[in-house]
C-alpha cells in the first residue's frame, strides 16, 4: 500500500480518506480519537471512500453517502470527484500494489442498491463512549449496512484482492490486526493502511 502526495495524481481504485472540516467530522474524529488514543494525530479522517473511474467531468468517487437533500443513501454512491475541489489539503491518497476494474465495478453493482448504514455512526460513538468511560475496549455493537470507511475495505478485501493477490487474503490480512469490519471507522482504516504501507 503507497501513500500518494496529493490528490491530482488519484487513479481508479485509490483509497481516499478526508478530513475535512463539518460538525458531522468533527464527533466522528472526537469518537475516533477515544478509540484510537495511540494513532498518529498528523491526519485524523472522517470519512472515507473509493477513486472511481474517469469520466468527462473529471473523474467519479465511490462513497459510502447519505444525503436527504439529494436523495442519495448507498454503501457504494457515485458522485463527481469535484466536490472535493478546494479541499485537497484535507485529503489523504493510498493506492493498492495492483487493481483491478472488474473488481470495482462489481462492488458498485453490489453495493450500490445497499442503503448507507448510519444506525452503525452510533455503534462508534457508543464505543467510544465505552472507552472514554472505563477505559475497555469493546467491539461496535450496531452493524446495520456498512458506512464509508468499511465499504472501502470491503471492496479492497472482497473484490480486490481475490483478483489481484490471491495468495493472501484481505480479510486475513485485516484479521491479523484485530480489525472487524464493523469495528472499521476511517482512523481504524488509515490504522491499518499505515501498517502495510510500502
Amino acid at each position: 500500500m503507497k501513500r500518494i502526495p496529493n490528490w491530482q495524481e488519484r487513479q481508479p481504485g485509490d483509497i481516499f480518506l478526508t478530513a475535512v472540516p463539518s460538525d458531522v467530522g468533527w464527533a466522528i474524529k472526537y469518537a475516533e480519537l477515544q478509540i484510537h488514543p495511540d494513532a498518529p494525530k498528523d491526519f485524523i479522517p472522517s470519512h472515507a471512500g473509493l477513486v472511481g473511474f474517469p469520466d468527462a467531468a473529471g473523474g467519479t468517487v465511490v462513497e459510502a453517502w447519505l444525503d436527504i437533500v439529494h436523495l442519495q443513501d448507498s454503501v457504494a454512491c457515485i458522485n463527481p470527484a469535484a466536490k472535493y475541489a478546494g479541499y485537497e489539503e484535507y485529503l489523504e491518497v493510498w493506492r493498492p500494489a495492483a487493481f483491478e476494474p472488474d473488481g470495482l465495478k462489481a462492488y458498485i453493482a453490489d453495493y450500490g442498491p445497499e442503503k448507507y448504514g448510519a444506525l452503525n455512526l452510533v455503534g462508534f460513538e457508543w464505543v467510544a463512549l465505552v472507552k472514554w468511560l472505563t477505559g475497555k475496549n469493546v467491539e461496535n455493537p450496531i452493524e446495520v449496512s456498512d458506512v464509508c470507511s468499511q465499504g472501502a475495505l470491503i471492496q479492497l478485501g472482497r473484490y480486490q484482492a481475490p483478483l489481484i493477490m490471491p495468495q493472501e487474503q484481505w480479510s486475513e490480512l485485516a484479521a491479523s490486526d484485530d480489525l472487524l469490519i464493523r469495528d472499521v471507522d476511517p482512523l481504524a482504516l488509515r490504522l491499518l493502511l499505515l501498517a502495510h504501507q510500502s
